[in-house]
C-alpha cells in the first residue's frame, strides 16, 4: 500500500479518459504484494463475470488483485474458466453456502491491507482504486467510498440514474453515516484490519446483510471519507431487487431497529428518519417496477395480489404508491 504523500505525487495521473475495460491489464505475479483485494463472489451466472475482471485489471497506478470465490456453483467451473484471467491472484471453490459465506471465505483469504466487495457483474472506473487509497491516505480514515450510477443489462453502457451519495445531515462519525442510508457494495475500500475487526456477514440473513456488516464496520472504525466522484458502475439487471421488495422492506427495518437499540442515542434517532422515509420511497419503487415487469411477463395477475397483500400489511406505505420522486 501506497505509505506517504510522495508516493502518491509519483504516481499522479490525469483524469480519466474515456478506455475500454482491460484494454490496460498486465499480468500479475502472485508473489507480488497487492495494495487492494477485490472479494468476487459467482454463484453459476457468469456472463458479466470477464468484464467485471478486466475492469480490476485495468485499475491505474494501483496494485489490485480478485480473491475469487465460486459458491458451489452448478452450471459452470469458475476457476477454470477464468482461474488464469490476470486480475486474479486466487480461485476458490466452496460448498454451497450464499452470498455471505462466499465473501467471509474471500476475507479470510485477502492479503493486501486495504479489501473490497464486488458482485460478479459490476464495474469501476480505471481510476477507483487509486482515488479511494489517496482519500484513506489523506484523511488518515478507514474506509473510503464513492459515487456511482446504475446502467440497464438490456442497453449496455447506457447510463440511467447518477448516484450522488446521501450525506444527510452532517455525521461525526461513521455510526451517524450509516444510519442515515446504506453504502452501495462495490463502491468502498475498506482497511482489511478494520473489516475483519467487524466480524464476519451474518450468514443468517439474507437481504441487506451488507448494511448489518457495514453497521458493524462502522462501529470499529474511527473515520470515514467520501470521494465525490463517479467510479463505479452497477448493472441493473431485471429481477434483481424488484421482486425482493416485502423482504428488503422488512429486513431494512429490523437491522436499523437493532442498530438503534444496541446505542440507545436520541441523536441517532433523529439522523435515522432520513433513512425511514427513504426506505418507503425505495420500497415503493420497487412495488411499481416489479408491476412494470410482471405485465411485461405476463404475470400481472399473480403480481397484483401480492402487491395487494403487501400494502394491506403495510398501508403506511400507499402515498408513496402514487408519488413521483425527486431524481437523486
Amino acid at each position: 500500500m501506497l505509505r506517504n504523500s510522495s508516493e502518491y505525487n509519483a504516481l499522479r495521473f490525469d483524469r480519466m479518459q474515456d478506455t475500454v475495460y482491460g484494454q490496460e491489464a498486465a499480468v500479475r505475479s502472485p508473489t507480488v504484494s497487492l495494495d487492494v483485494t477485490f472479494i468476487v463472489p459467482v454463484y453459476n451466472d457468469t456472463r458479466h463475470l470477464r468484464a467485471c475482471l478486466d475492469s480490476v485489471a485495468a485499475q491505474r497506478s494501483v496494485r489490485a488483485g480478485v480473491v475469487l470465490v465460486d459458491d458451489g456453483s452448478e452450471s459452470a467451473n469458475v476457476r477454470s474458466a477464468f482461474g488464469d484471467h490476470p486480475a486474479v491472484v486466487r480461485a476458490e471453490r466452496i460448498p454451497h453456502g450464499g452470498v455471505s459465506a462466499a465473501r467471509n471465505a474471500g476475507l479470510s483469504m485477502a492479503e493486501a491491507p486495504v479489501v473490497g466487495l464486488l458482485d460478479a457483474d459490476d464495474l469501476l472506473e480505471p481510476n477507483f482504486a487509486f482515488r479511494l487509497l489517496e482519500a484513506l491516505h489523506e484523511k488518515q480514515a478507514d474506509l473510503a467510498y464513492c459515487d456511482y450510477d446504475r446502467f440497464s443489462e438490456s442497453a449496455p453502457g447506457e447510463r440511467l440514474i447518477r448516484y450522488e451519495i446521501d450525506q444527510g445531515a452532517p455525521a461525526d462519525t461513521p455510526v451517524e453515516r450509516i444510519v442515515q442510508s446504506n453504502l452501495q457494495t462495490g463502491t468502498f475500500l475498506v482497511r482489511a484490519e478494520v473489516a475483519r475487526a467487524a466480524g464476519p456477514f451474518d450468514q443468517s440473513i439474507r437481504h441487506c446483510e451488507d448494511w448489518e456488516w457495514l453497521m458493524r464496520v462502522a462501529e470499529v472504525s474511527s473515520a470515514w471519507v467520501h470521494v465525490p466522484e463517479r467510479l463505479f458502475h452497477y448493472r441493473d439487471t431485471e429481477g434483481s431487487a424488484s421482486r425482493n421488495f416485502e423482504e428488503m422492506y422488512l429486513q431494512s427495518g429490523k437491522i436499523l431497529r437493532a442498530m438503534l437499540d444496541r446505542h440507545r442515542s436520541e441523536r441517532l434517532e433523529r439522523l435515522s428518519e432520513r433513512y425511514w422515509l427513504n426506505r418507503k420511497r425505495t420500497a415503493a419503487s420497487r412495488v411499481r417496477r416489479y408491476l412494470l415487469e410482471s405485465v411485461r411477463n405476463r404475470e400481472a395477475t399473480r403480481a397484483l395480489r401480492r402487491i395487494a397483500s403487501f400494502v394491506w400489511r403495510h398501508p403506511e406505505l400507499v402515498p408513496f404508491l402514487f408519488r413521483r420522486f425527486p431524481k437523486p
